[in-house]
C-alpha cells in the first residue's frame, strides 16, 4: 500500500504532537512529506549521526511552513563508553536556541537554498574553524625522523637486536 494511503486511511490530520525525522540529510522528501505536510503544528527535530558521533540538530519551524532550518553543529564531539554526552556540551545550544541564533557551531538555511539543493539536509558548517597546522616544514622533518628512529628502536627489539 502507498505510504500517502497508508497514511490517510490510518492518521488523520494533525494526528502527531512530535516527528523525529531519524537520518534526516538523506532526506526522501517525496516519500514523506505528507507527514510533514499534514501534521503543520508539530514539534518537528531532525537527526542526523553516525555510530557514535552525533553530528548535528536540526531544527524545523512549529505551526507553519518552515522557511528557515536552524543546525547545530556536534561533530567534534566524540562520544563513547569512556566520553559519554554530558549536559556541560550543551550549554550553548541552550543559549542559542530560543532565538535560533548564530555562531561557530550554529547557523539557519533558507526554505530556498535547501530546495535549491534538491532538499538535501545533509548540514556543512559554514562557520566551522579549519584546524589549520602551523608548523614549519623543519619541525615537521624532526617529528618525522623522531618517530622514524622511535620504529627502528621497536623494530630492533622485534627482531632480538
Amino acid at each position: 500500500m502507498p505510504l500517502h494511503n497508508f497514511l490517510t486511511e490510518n492518521y488523520p490530520e494533525n494526528y502527531f504532537s512530535h516527528i523525529i525525522i531519524d537520518e534526516c540529510h538523506r532526506s526522501a522528501w517525496g516519500k514523506w512529506s505528507q507527514v510533514l505536510t499534514r501534521n503543520p503544528n508539530v514539534v518537528q527535530v531532525g537527526l542526523t549521526a553516525t555510530p557514535r558521533q552525533i553530528k548535528e540538530l536540526i531544527f524545523f519551524t512549529k505551526g507553519k511552513p518552515t522557511e528557515r532550518i536552524w543546525y547545530y553543529d556536534l561533530s567534534d564531539i566524540k562520544v563513547g563508553k569512556k566520553t559519554p554526552l554530558s549536559a556541560d556540551r550543551f550549554d550553548e545550544f541552550f543559549r542559542l536556541l530560543p532565538t535560533r541564533g548564530d555562531s561557530d557551531r550554529s547557523w539557519t538555511v533558507t526554505r530556498e537554498e535547501i530546495e535549491a539543493h534538491g532538499y538535501d539536509l545533509k548540514a556543512v558548517n559554514p562557520n566551522a574553524k579549519a584546524n589549520e597546522d602551523l608548523r614549519k616544514p623543519e619541525e615537521l622533518l624532526d617529528l618525522i625522523e623522531a618517530k622514524g628512529r622511535e620504529v627502528s628502536e621497536a623494530l630492533g627489539k622485534l627482531r632480538g637486536n
